[in-house]
């Protein structure tokens, strides 16, 4: 007597119920199109069209900012009249808030209808909910009074990646507080009373007037080799009855929206893919994320998402190499304390560009300078001596002479060698007069290596953007020759 002759008799009758029924979903199928010739057979999905079902799995609660946030604060029209001593007067600014937390403050100006034109550079790392501009009224006797906010959710921005105004103020919301104890130019307080979702608005003032911005994300730019080894996922669950579960495994590499490439597929053995599979890839862009999703590869219809790996891009440039055993996660079971679905054994490594010759730069003018360092403080014209600096990759390559005007012409041409891997040019406008400090930083520009690479002269008027944590406006004019040997 064998007592496993039955069992084995049973896996032989499931297995040709099984197979009959392929048999008869491939004889429907091919009915159907018989019957009705324009109807087409199933298309095999490829590479780019999984993202699509990628999107449906990474939900705006995964979602990342790496990047940089840029706010534009163009103006102000239409602000609360208010009479004091006999007289209109309103002294207004705004304050940027990301989540809870103040992030920059322009400068004050005089009037119900006012310009800023200043721009903020935000690093953003992690996950955010909403961004918030606070108009107040400067007040040198008292506390600032709140004029109103424009709250802007992150999820937009995330969408559409830049976000415009005009926008009307609405009412301030305090975070547990029962004012906004702050003096404009002093920043004291600022990062204790932010807005709060959950709070109540602030009573008393009336709320009035629309203010206008431009806001954008700008993920952080990785030019140059990326390097992937994928070597082993572990713990996948295949799909069939109990003695049949079975997984054909794959992974797609993705830079956001971007798809790089794929593994081969490779069958799950006791749960394990093994693939020891190399890819190199030439990038160039600004990214947040890069993916690595897993996939079953099904024959009958689409194939099923597993989970996925992320790598942020800005870790990737810091680091240089990111490899080890991580989990990843299926992104419909995220909960308070996401339980991995597997772990998946990899290594990426990413070099940035080589340049090897020489870069000429000529520094013809800059126009319109930043008149205040964002204190508060009104400058006059006169009281700015700016000269321009030449950075790369953080350390000076030269700098011209300082000019007293806001509108600089300098003609200076610098030239000097490269030979190895290097990530940015800066040009960074300093302030000698510096009214704070000496070197206030007025704004600067920035160019990829890739960009030298690729473009090898680049010309014209820029306008400028913050540098670090300074305001900026203005432009400056250019011609930077890549020249390589």
């Amino acid at each position: 007597f064998n007592p496993f002759s039955a069992l084995k008799e049973k896996i032989k009758e499931e297995k040709v119920k099984i197979k009959d029924k392929i048999e008869k979903h491939s004889e429907k199928k091919d009915e159907e199109i018989k019957h009705d010739p324009t109807k087409p057979k199933k298309k095999k999905q490829n590479a780019s069209d999984f993202f699509q079902n990628l999107r449906k799995e990474i939900t705006w609660d995964d979602v990342e900012f790496n990047g940089t946030l840029i706010v534009n604060v163009l103006g102000a029209v239409g602000l609360f009249r208010e009479t004091r001593l006999g007289f209109v007067d309103s002294d207004p600014y705004v304050v940027i808030f990301v989540d809870n937390v103040q992030v920059g403050q322009t400068s004050i100006k005089k009037g119900l209808d006012v310009v800023f034109k200043e721009v903020f550079e935000i690093p953003l790392t992690g996950k955010h909910k909403e961004l918030t501009l606070r108009v107040l009224d400067s007040d040198a006797f008292k506390e600032d009074d709140i004029r109103g906010d424009v709250r802007v959710s992150f999820k937009d921005l995330w969408q559409k990646r830049e976000l415009r105004g005009p926008s009307p103020l609405v009412q301030a919301r305090i975070g547990g507080l029962s004012g906004f104890h702050a003096k404009a130019g002093t920043g004291e307080g600022l990062s204790i009373a932010g807005p709060s979702s959950s709070a109540p608005v602030v009573p008393g003032k009336e709320v009035k007037g629309d203010l206008d911005y431009i806001i954008n994300f700008r993920p952080a730019t990785i030019d140059g080799k990326l390097k992937l080894q994928i070597e082993r996922a572990e713990g996948i669950e295949g799909e069939g009855p109990f003695h049949l579960k079975k997984a054909d495994v794959y992974a797609i590499f993705l830079l956001d929206t971007t798809v790089l490439g794929r593994t081969s597929v490779k069958e799950a053995q006791k749960g394990s893919s093994v693939w020891n599979e190399n890819f190199e890839y030439d990038i160039a862009g600004e990214y947040s994320n890069l993916y690595i999703s897993l996939w079953d590869q099904d024959s009958l219809s689409d194939d099923d998402y597993i989970g996925h790996v992320t790598i942020r891009t800005k870790d990737l440039i810091t680091k240089k190499s990111i490899a080890g055993k991580v989990p990843f996660f299926e992104q419909k079971k995220f909960d308070a304390a996401p339980k991995p679905a597997g772990y998946l054994t990899f290594s990426t490594t990413w070099s940035p560009p080589v340049l090897d010759g020489s870069v000429k730069i000529v520094i013809e003018k800059a126009n319109e300078l930043l008149q205040t360092p964002g204190w508060g403080l009104p400058l006059v014209s006169s009281s700015i001596n700016p000269f321009v600096e030449i950075l790369l990759d953080g350390v000076s390559k030269g700098k011209t002479k300082a000019v007293k005007s806001r509108d600089p012409a300098y003609n200076e041409t610098f030239q000097f060698s490269t030979d190895g891997p290097h990530q940015v040019l800066e040009l960074v406008v300093w302030d000698s007069a510096g009214w704070v400090y000496a070197g206030d930083s007025l704004g600067s520009l920035r160019i990829s290596s890739e960009q030298l690479l690729v473009q090898k002269t680049i010309k014209g008027e820029f306008y400028l953007i913050p540098y670090k944590t300074s305001n900026a406006s203005g432009t400056l004019s250019i011609n930077i020759s890549y020249l390589p040997k």
